[in-house]
């Protein structure tokens, strides 16, 4: 039976930050770090055996399956624009990505697991290099939020802000889903290296090694 794995899920949170630059929180040691490490958000990292507890089954029909997430938090700055409208503007723009460790798992008795990893690893790649695609974009070039009043300019801000980050994980999914295709679940393993060598060269961009 072919692998199969789970795609991403969008998490997306808001909260409130001080305003300021786009900016991609490296530190696993900040209090939101902690908060999603608590819950079993993983930052992206080289996947390890021990990343896959063993479940008793597998809502999948595979002996191995993964899931990453991505969430983003903002702050907004409203001020009056255009028309008479109050515009809402994203400030101290974060991204966070990675494994979502309890979504994720294993069978036991899968003696072929480690073989695996490279197969996983790409999934995981691609959604970091995607995330850091997200945490690139300039403050001036995130959505803007219009209206008659603060609450409907936040209203506006967060529904386009819910587009914008759907319409990635819309992207990361084909993405996926292509290599899926591609490696026929990783069975391939000719062209499975090949992606690896692609997205090697994708997270060097963003000062990523693998």
């Amino acid at each position: 039976m072919k692998p199969k794995f789970l795609l991403p899920f969008a998490l997306l949170i808001l909260a409130p930050l001080a305003f300021g630059q786009t900016n991609y929180l490296f530190d696993h040691q900040s209090k939101e770090w902690r908060e999603l490490i608590k819950r079993g958000m993983l930052p992206y990292h080289q996947l390890h055996v021990e990343d896959f507890s063993v479940r008793p089954e597998s809502p999948t029909g595979a002996p191995v399956w993964t899931q990453q997430f991505l969430s983003f938090r903002h702050d907004v700055k409203s001020q009056p624009c255009d028309g008479g409208n109050i515009c809402a503007q994203v400030g101290n723009w974060r991204i966070y990505s990675g494994m979502n460790q309890p979504a994720s798992g294993r069978l036991g008795g899968d003696d072929k697991l480690e073989e695996r990893l490279p197969y996983l690893q790409v999934l995981s790649d691609i959604q970091e290099v995607h995330a850091r695609k997200l945490a690139a974009t300039p403050l001036e070039k995130l959505p803007t939020g219009r209206g008659k009043t603060r609450a409907e300019a936040l209203t506006d801000l967060n529904q386009k802000l819910r587009a914008f980050c759907t319409a990635e994980s819309t992207a990361i999914r084909k993405e996926k889903e292509k290599y899926i295709a591609a490696t026929r679940s990783g069975t391939r393993a000719s062209a499975v290296r090949r992606w690896e060598r692609r997205l090697t060269k994708r997270l060097a961009n963003y000062g990523l090694g693998r």
